[in-house]
């Protein structure tokens, strides 16, 4: 019978126009949308119901002040984390598989075993990831990266432009942006993120909030890219929870892993 009635729903709609459809299920779309994603899946559902809205809005980018990590060193609070401590492998199996990536992200190339022990060791002593990114991109291997020609082509300043106008609140011109390397602009924009990341405070949830959108928005806009299954999920209620439940640095690792490949991804294109 539950059958038979869901197959009637389902006739129906297929014959009801898209117009239609908002107001033919203003009062029961969520209701009936288990069902939908049970027998049609997520895609069409979506497209039948529309996508489920998160409820998360963007948050007041804040002032970034130039001492902003200085001042959060020296709060007493702590942002909470419902993370379980690692094991000492197990930490380290993560911290290799960061060393890596943020390597290949960041200069596109492998990093060499003389460089994964050495960021290993400075992460075992208490190193943050975003410290290894910025050893990273000081070092004379970047360098040299941003003395070369690599100009920006229009895929590049078009996601530079929404990105700082929608997520830093930072208003950049295009003419400026087209005199920059490559290399340099990714790096300067990632900086930023991490300063507005530093500049939220931590009595709400701001930075989640921020957060779950920015991986939403490339989630949606960037399907391509993404392998990793949590990073192809649009979901920005299930990447709000993820970094309330995991370390501070690791949202920051995410930001700055998303924000390269997204630009690389563009210099390819």
């Amino acid at each position: 019978m539950k059958n038979f009635s869901f197959v009637f729903v389902f006739l129906f709609i297929c014959n009801t126009s898209s117009a239609d459809l908002s107001d033919t299920f203003s009062g029961y779309g969520e209701k009936l949308r288990p069902y939908f994603k049970k027998f049609l899946g997520d895609k069409r559902t979506d497209k039948l119901l529309g996508v489920k809205k998160s409820g998360i809005k963007m948050p007041k980018i804040p002032e970034v002040r130039k001492d902003a990590r200085n001042v959060n060193l020296l709060r007493k609070g702590k942002r909470n984390s419902g993370n379980k401590k690692l094991s000492r492998r197990k930490k380290q199996k993560y911290d290799l598989a960061f060393i890596r990536e943020i390597t290949r992200v960041t200069r596109q190339m492998k990093s060499t075993l003389n460089e994964d022990k050495r960021w290993l060791n400075v992460m075992s002593q208490g190193g943050t990831r975003e410290g290894v990114y910025r050893g990273i991109v000081l070092e004379d291997r970047y360098l040299r990266l941003e003395r070369k020609s690599f100009p920006i082509n229009p895929k590049v300043l078009e996601f530079s432009l929404h990105f700082a106008n929608n997520f830093l609140s930072q208003d950049i011109k295009k003419s400026a942006l087209r005199r920059s390397n490559f290399y340099t602009l990714k790096k300067v924009i990632v900086e930023r993120s991490l300063e507005v990341l530093d500049s939220f405070p931590l009595e709400n949830d701001d930075l989640y909030d921020w957060y779950a959108l920015f991986s939403s928005y490339l989630a949606k806009k960037y399907p391509r890219i993404w392998v990793n299954k949590l990073r192809k999920n649009s979901n920005a209620k299930i990447h709000k929870h993820w970094a309330k439940n995991v370390p501070e640095q690791h949202v920051k690792s995410e930001v700055i892993i998303k924000m390269h490949k997204v630009f690389n991804f563009q210099l390819s294109r």
